[in-house]
């Protein structure tokens, strides 16, 4: 189940029809196109994309809660684009429809040949190294050929680039990151307080890495573990399991508080949206509370709303 801090969204294809929106099986296409374009290692990063892109509906669009699909494949391929995952863009565009026909080389005579067919006029002293940059990237993925689509994409890329160089020559360069973290949550455990690190030392809470990629804190909380480490039994209600869960939701704070105080350091001025994904609920309940079937939808979003309340933060999304 899943409990949005925003409204939920339609995808309405070519032929009315209309499905919600949903990050968990963006994500799984995104997995298909990082494998297809030979970037396994990198499949880690399918997810932040797809909360990226999630996140940008909620942020940025204000209408009925509708989105076409072709939006929707823009709004992904230009995240992966952004991202610097331009294979995975094309990959992305050939499985939902938008599949440039022709296959083009892309060593530099070629590039140059394909600007001036495009009309893509450079500013004097630039033309040489926006081909030269583009050339050499292409070479870093591999790729022999493109569709003339990513060529003219990649082309406009480094040319912007370019013309942000001239602008800003003798000013203060801005902070660029060239790895896929801004925070590692090894570099920040120290700083936790004692109980939080019991509870990730132990596996309760596990908190993910802040990427470049999408910005955010994710954190993962299993119960069960939580029941058995401290050794609890009997069966509970809700009353009792109060305090378990006061400390659990303070514990969440000050990751919390320590992640942004940390990210602020590097990126300062942007509130991260928390997500909170409660695994294993189903199973909690039962053990610990004797409760299944039909009764157990009640009774876990009031547990996840429990937390919820005790915190001085806001989740921005919760899974269950």
């Amino acid at each position: 189940m899943i409990k949005l801090g925003e409204k939920n969204f339609l995808i309405a294809d070519a032929d009315a029809g209309e499905m919600p929106f949903s990050a968990a099986e963006l994500q799984g296409e995104l997995i298909y196109c990082f494998l297809s374009a030979g970037l396994r290692d990198s499949t880690c990063f399918a997810e932040d994309i797809a909360l990226a892109v999630e996140y940008s509906l909620h942020e940025k669009y204000e209408f009925n809660g509708k989105i076409s699909a072709g939006e929707l494949t823009s709004m992904v391929v230009e995240t992966l684009e952004n991202a610097g995952f331009f294979t995975v863009a094309d990959w992305f565009k050939r499985r939902n429809g938008r599949q440039a026909e022709e296959m083009h080389p892309v060593t530099p005579e070629n590039l140059r040949k394909i600007a001036a067919r495009q009309g893509m006029l450079f500013s004097a002293g630039t033309e040489d190294n926006v081909l030269r940059r583009a050339a050499h990237t292409f070479e870093l993925m591999n790729a022999v050929e493109c569709p003339m689509g990513l060529i003219t994409e990649m082309l406009r890329f480094y040319y912007e680039q370019e013309k942000d160089a001239a602008k800003t020559a003798g000013k203060p360069a801005k902070k660029v990151f060239e790895c896929d973290y801004l925070v590692e949550i090894k570099d920040v455990t120290d700083m936790f307080p004692e109980f939080l690190q019991v509870l990730t030392e132990t596996g309760i809470l596990r908190i993910n890495n802040i990427t470049v990629y999408h910005p955010s804190i994710r954190m993962f909380l299993d119960c069960n573990k939580y029941a058995e480490y401290f050794k609890l039994s009997g069966v509970f209600t809700e009353m009792m399991w109060s305090p378990h869960a006061s400390k659990i939701a303070q514990s969440m704070d000050s990751a919390i508080e320590t992640m942004q105080e940390v990210f602020n350091r590097k990126c300062a001025g942007r509130k991260l949206p928390v997500y909170l994904t409660v695994n294993n609920l189903e199973r909690f309940m039962e053990k610990y509370f004797g409760v299944c079937g039909g009764k157990s939808k009640k009774l876990a979003k009031t547990l996840v709303d429990g937390f919820g309340t005790e915190m001085f933060y806001d989740l921005y999304k919760v899974r269950f």
